[in-house]
């Protein structure tokens, strides 16, 4: 577990710095954001929200994972329950978005859904390989940030670029 320590210190100041970055594109553009939002039904503060629930979902995973503790109960139930509803979270999201957007955007936010569908559901994953396989389950958390990132980034992109194109 200690090989580990460096990884989630890094991933835990990613994922909150990257958190402030969300919030700093959401700030410059918020009026566009819930004008659009109301004119077009855009879910733009949804995609935002989105973002915002996969990048703390990294930062309470990484969190959990600096705790001292040699059993696995507490970082696999932790990491199991922080997916789980960041799963949730995303399914319904995804689901309310894909279903509000003009047909011929719904394959690309789909695909960018599942990113996001996926990076939650790999911290899940990890807690259950914890839980019964031991601390070596910690690798399929590395899944879970690299899509984390990209659909986060992806989502900040969007937010902060593209809605002013």
């Amino acid at each position: 577990m200690e090989q580990w320590q460096s990884f989630f210190v890094a991933q835990a100041g990613a994922s909150a710095a990257l958190t402030g970055l969300l919030f700093v594109a959401v700030s410059i553009n918020l009026t566009h954001i819930l004008r659009l939002d109301s004119e077009f039904n855009s879910r733009l503060a949804d995609r935002a929200f989105g973002a915002l629930v996969t990048l703390i979902g990294i930062l309470l995973a990484s969190s959990i994972l600096l705790v001292p503790t040699s059993s696995t109960i507490i970082p696999g139930v932790g990491l199991l329950v922080i997916g789980g509803i960041d799963v949730v979270y995303q399914l319904l999201n995804q689901t309310r978005r894909w279903r509000s957007i003009d047909k011929q955007y719904r394959v690309r936010s789909a695909i960018v859904g599942s990113v996001g569908v996926l990076a939650a559901a790999f911290i899940a994953v990890a807690g259950i390989a914890i839980l019964l396989f031991g601390f070596g389950g910690i690798a399929w958390l590395v899944v879970s940030v690299v899509l984390a990132y990209v659909f986060a980034i992806e989502e900040a992109w969007v937010l902060l670029v593209e809605i002013n194109r």
